[in-house]
């Protein structure tokens, strides 16, 4: 354990060391300039105050991420440690869940990729947006409820070009179980998402981060729809949550587009679950239902962004007498200091839940720090 502690402590060392030697803001360790490998390390953290009902301040996230390439270029790798609590999922796996990402994938060409490990399925957009690159503090109640996650399988990407549009095509087989679990069942997952951008592409991948940093010049659009079933889920959420005493299959379908113009960012998706028999016990059940995020950002002075979401979250009608509905309004500015690598943001939002026929409502403030290289 002491030896892996120090490993971690020479990667944080150089992550933080190197840039200021003169690596470059890249965070680039080592390139072989024969073609035998390269390792980029970037290191981020979230400091965040929350302001509800008490003033909570903590690292909500601390993570490591190397990547490159090994033997040649069309090889690439991932690995991604989390050391906060929220990271290390303490709540719900009751020890210490360090590995995020551990995968290796083929690329030889932009239009085929195929990637076999632990990665992010390729869900909803919201969740595969890095939690670094949002315009909001953090991800919505209904990307929250009903979301994929990290599980381990093997994804193939296709992606191309048609009448000067731009399609993406991602299929994954995982175990369904999520990160680092000690014990599967023979139950997979299975996850379709298909892309199209009638507009051609955003400017460096800008369809993946939030906000139009960029200032696209011409409109772009990018509309997404997929579905994932799961057979046999182990946890309420699939790849989330608590562990069940019984296993569920259920499926989740999702549709977002984002559209960005010049300083101007939309973003809309819906998220929906299905099952035939949510309540597993008195105290178990899958959340169930269906949720909407609509949600836009523009820049009104240069690196000053004015944000607003509206969220709303329903309970199934089985699982209506245990899971509440959710409403939420958040209004937010960010000052970002160096793109979403060094950003101040602040929100503020209107949260109501309904339940039983009570309803209860409260104000939450929140201000963050995102730092990273």
């Amino acid at each position: 354990m002491k030896r892996f502690y120090r490993y971690v402590g020479i990667v944080f060392l150089f992550t933080t060391v190197c840039p200021v030697a003169g690596l470059g803001a890249t965070g680039v360790l080592y390139e072989d300039h024969r073609g035998g490998f390269s390792a980029e390390a970037r290191f981020r953290f979230q400091s965040l105050v929350n302001f509800q009902n008490e003033i909570v301040g903590q690292i909500r996230r601390l993570r490591l991420r190397v990547r490159g390439y090994v033997v040649k270029r069309d090889w690439l790798y991932g690995i991604q440690l989390g050391f906060s609590r929220q990271d290390m999922d303490w709540d719900t796996s009751a020890y210490p869940n360090v590995l995020r990402d551990a995968w290796v994938r083929w690329e030889p060409s932009a239009a085929f990729h195929l990637q076999w490990g632990l990665f992010k399925l390729p869900g909803n957009r919201q969740r595969v947006v890095s939690s670094g690159e949002m315009q909001f503090i953090d991800r919505s109640i209904s990307n929250r409820t009903f979301t994929l996650d990290r599980d381990f399988g093997v994804q193939a990407g296709f992606a191309g070009e048609l009448a000067g549009t731009v399609w993406n095509l991602k299929l994954a087989i995982s175990m369904g179980d999520g990160r680092n679990v000690l014990n599967s069942d023979t139950g997979l997952a299975y996850t379709a998402r298909m892309e199209w951008l009638p507009m051609g592409s955003f400017s460096d991948g800008g369809d993946y981060f939030e906000g139009d940093l960029k200032r696209e010049e011409e409109p772009k659009l990018s509309l997404g729809a997929g579905i994932s079933a799961n057979d046999r889920a182990r946890r309420t959420q699939g790849t989330l949550g608590k562990t069940l005493s019984s296993p569920r299959s259920f499926s989740v379908g999702f549709a977002d587009s984002v559209f960005k113009w010049r300083g101007l960012s939309i973003y809309g998706e819906y998220l929906r679950r299905d099952l035939q028999d949510p309540i597993v016990s008195n105290t178990e059940f899958v959340p169930a239902g269906q949720g909407l995020v609509l949600q836009g950002g523009y820049f009104f002075i240069p690196d000053w962004e004015l944000v607003a979401r509206f969220t709303t979250l329903k309970a199934d009608s089985k699982v209506s007498t245990v899971m509440p509905d959710q409403v939420q309004y958040t209004l937010g500015v960010n000052r970002y200091l160096a793109g979403h690598r060094v950003k101040l943001q602040a929100d503020l939002t209107r949260s109501e839940e309904r339940l039983a026929g009570s309803n209860s409502r409260t104000w939450i403030g929140r201000l963050q720090l995102e730092f990273g290289i």
